[in-house]
């Protein structure tokens, strides 16, 4: 394979080594350096394993669509979330050509903030848009308020709750 697809056992059939360097090929046209690894063993432990070998600041995983059980992501793609140290993005086909904005969604907590971080970065590098959401639920006891005795009660403690939420993202 030229040289690019680093083979740890036997490899890949001669189908997917074709697909390897087609896929390698294709990046290297649009001007990035692609180096393949491919490696024999589970393919999460694989994957944690290269991107800490690698020093990897992100993980790209492709998503399937759903699957029969409902699930949204796939067995390998579950465990490289949970195991891998850094960030994890899974994403749906197609794949965007260009990323025009990129969202982080922030919870208020050092996860969230090391999310909003990472999604940061992607943007910069992309050039892209960058917007953070922090959506909360609306306190039970003012769901149930009176608003047509207090005009404009529901609109000022919706800005309420949106100041909070904005404080702490500071």
């Amino acid at each position: 394979l030229q040289g690019r697809v680093k083979l740890v056992s036997e490899g890949p059939s001669p189908a997917a080594q074709a697909s390897l360097e087609r896929l390698a090929s294709d990046v290297e046209a649009k001007g990035r350096r692609c180096a393949v690894h491919v490696d024999e063993e589970k393919p999460h432990l694989a994957l944690v394993r290269s991107a800490l070998r690698r020093k990897a600041g992100l993980v790209v995983l492709g998503k399937h669509e759903e699957d029969q059980d409902g699930r949204k992501l796939g067995n390998v793609a579950r465990k490289v979330v949970h195991m891998a140290p850094m960030p994890v993005l899974a994403v749906r086909p197609p794949a965007p050509r260009r990323l025009a904005r990129v969202l982080a969604a922030s919870d208020l907590s050092p996860v969230g903030a090391r999310a909003i971080t990472a999604a940061g970065e992607l943007a910069k590098a992309s050039e892209a848009a960058f917007h953070v959401v922090h959506a909360f639920p609306f306190p039970l006891q003012d769901q149930f308020a009176p608003q047509d005795l207090l005009p404009g009660w529901h609109a000022e403690r919706v800005k309420e709750l949106a100041d909070e939420a904005r404080a702490h993202l500071r």
